[in-house]
């Protein structure tokens, strides 16, 4: 891996229904986690982590890359990063430092990714239509301000 100035570890996705109305399972987190880290292993395509969403293939844009993925027991994909040195992890680093004791300015993320098989539409948990798929595949990860699973955010900061 690049240098990096910080690393920051958390949850980059957790089962249920996102803010956009896409159900993600544990079986989809599960495949998507599993290629993740065969990907990691291989270093050849980083999984990157942009400044934001909208910053799409600026290359300048890259604030960092994850370093590791994992299952948790409730079927949450964490993950760890390392933040790169250069102007958007410098800016991305001093809106997630939280050594002062001081709250974060920044804190989710939000993958960035597509279903890896054909999506379909199902009944959410509210009763609601929602779309899922049986797999996903991770692109990366970005920082986001509003994120569409609330539980998808950094909790460590070194």
């Amino acid at each position: 891996m690049a240098k990096s100035i910080a690393t920051i570890g958390g949850i980059a996705l957790a089962p249920g229904v996102s803010a956009n109305g896409r159900l993600y399972t544990r079986e989809a987190i599960a495949k998507m986690v599993t290629r993740g880290q065969a990907r990691i292993k291989a270093g050849t395509q980083p999984l990157t982590m942009l400044s934001h969403h909208g910053a799409g293939d600026d290359s300048l844009r890259i604030a960092g890359q994850l370093s590791s993925l994992s299952l948790d027991g409730d079927g949450a994909a964490r993950f760890t990063a390392g933040i790169a040195d250069n102007d958007a992890g410098r800016n991305i680093a001093a809106l997630l430092d939280t050594s002062d004791g001081k709250p974060a300015y920044l804190r989710n993320v939000s993958i960035r990714g597509a279903w890896a098989s054909d999506p379909h539409e199902v009944k959410g948990p509210d009763g609601k239509t929602v779309t899922t798929a049986s797999d996903l595949e991770l692109a990366g990860l970005d920082y986001t301000k509003d994120p569409g699973v609330a539980l998808a955010a950094i909790d460590a900061f070194t």
